[in-house]
């Protein structure tokens, strides 16, 4: 009987691993297809009462979703059962990306919800919940302890945030959120903000101001904010059902839900594949269009009050949204200009007319490409939602809501995850 994965404690620690600034390629295996099909073949007893724990989006890449419920993966293959129960299998190369369903995602577990000491994100989209692991380091590394994933270390030129204390985040994002990306802070216990230049992130904080060099116990700081510039996610990709992201170098079935997680070259961790939320095969070809800031938005139906197009944020303690793909609300008749990225070569999404505004709303979402329309779809409440896939080649996406049978009223419309593919990722 496998046992499960015990991760590595405070007095048997694995060394740090380094993690590398460029895109970590999954390896070919040759037994890779004879581990799935013992996979599958453990799997016959799950396939025989699917686990809801396990229901999935899977984007192909013209980025149209079905719902599976997932049997096994690798880094070759993904097995699973469509929406008929019949069980397949396509090559991951095949594959856009296997997202969260809003139903598999409100039945995490209670322990994938609970709260860490604290999180690290990276400029790139990666992050992991855990603790700051306080040890001597380089000034320019941060060590960091995931229950799973172990411990890592990180150049502070790949970290967007820190937060130490599990108080932290909703102070973090008071009192640094919005000014994040202008400038290195410290938030400490006291509630006062340090600003200037963060030299080190180890046992001390050190920051370096017009004043001097500050340095500070790591007990005492809540937060910090390192202003690096965001970088396009890459590689593959998993996000874990207790918030983490990670790039792997492999990703291995082991039988039955089991999976192992190749971290580095020679560290791998074992987990079920109930635990991964979502995998990205190439996280470099794909872009949220909720991190586009739109290049021009305009009113429409001679609408007096101009409420325009948002993200949508997640309700308090919802997970994080995989890829940055946040849902986009356009609460009126309008026109929104999107530049597209260099390579952009399609375009999805689901359309939704959201439930409270069913009693009058009725629209056409009109989607066009440098001006061309690409697609016309009206919503209604007898028709409230629309598969979006459309060719995407070109500088402008446009999106439009234009008023129906009744008017403006109610003529609201949300974008769940829009994705853009891209052939040539950005240098």
């Amino acid at each position: 009987m496998l046992c499960n994965f015990l991760p590595p404690t405070s007095s048997l620690s694995p060394p740090p691993i380094k993690m590398p600034h460029t895109a970590l390629q999954p390896r070919r295996r040759t037994l890779a297809s004879a581990i799935l099909a013992l996979a599958l073949c453990a799997a016959h007893a799950v396939a025989q009462s699917p686990n809801p724990a396990n229901r999935r989006a899977l984007l192909d890449l013209d980025l149209r979703a079905q719902t599976i419920t997932l049997l096994a993966l690798d880094d070759e293959r993904i097995a699973y059962l469509d929406d008929t129960g019949r069980r397949r299998s396509v090559e991951l190369r095949s594959v856009a990306a296997m997202l969260p369903t809003q139903t598999s995602d409100r039945e995490l577990p209670a322990r994938s919800r609970a709260r860490r000491p604290g999180l690290i994100e990276l400029v790139d989209g990666r992050r992991f919940p855990g603790e700051h692991a306080v040890t001597p380091s380089d000034d320019d590394e941060v060590l960091w302890r995931h229950p799973l994933l172990g411990q890592m270390s990180f150049p502070l030129d790949d970290i967007a945030r820190v937060v130490f204390r599990s108080n932290g985040e909703a102070l973090f994002d008071g009192r640094l959120g919005a000014d994040a990306h202008l400038r290195d802070a410290l938030l400490l216990t006291n509630n006062d903000v340090l600003t200037g230049f963060i030299l080190g992130l180890g046992a001390e904080a050190e920051i370096e101001s017009d004043a001097g060099v500050v340095s500070v116990p790591a007990q005492r700081v809540l937060a910090a904010s390192v202003a690096n510039p965001p970088r396009p996610a890459s590689g593959l990709m998993v996000w874990l059902d207790d918030g983490a992201a990670a790039r792997l170098i492999t990703l291995r079935a082991e039988g039955g839900e089991w999976l192992a997680l190749g971290v580095t070259d020679s560290r791998h961790v074992r987990t079920t594949i109930s635990t991964v939320r979502a995998v990205v095969p190439d996280a470099a070809r794909l872009r949220p269009l909720a991190a586009i800031t739109p290049a021009a938005q305009t009113a429409l139906a001679d609408r007096r009050v101009f409420d325009p197009a948002h993200t949508v944020t997640p309700a308090d303690g919802a997970p994080p949204v995989v890829l940055g793909a946040h849902d986009i609300r356009f609460p009126g008749p309008m026109r929104v200009d999107y530049d597209l990225p260099p390579g952009a070569t399609r375009f999805g999404a689901v359309a939704e007319m959201p439930r409270d505004a069913w009693p009058w709303g009725d629209c056409e979402l009109i989607v066009s490409i440098d001006g061309r329309e690409v697609l016309r779809e009206r919503l209604h409440m007898n028709r409230p939602t629309a598969d979006i896939s459309v060719p995407a080649r070109g500088r402008t996406l446009t999106i439009t809501v234009e008023a129906g049978a009744y008017g403006p009223i109610n003529n609201i419309v949300i974008l769940r995850r829009p994705l853009l593919l891209v052939d040539q990722p950005e240098s």
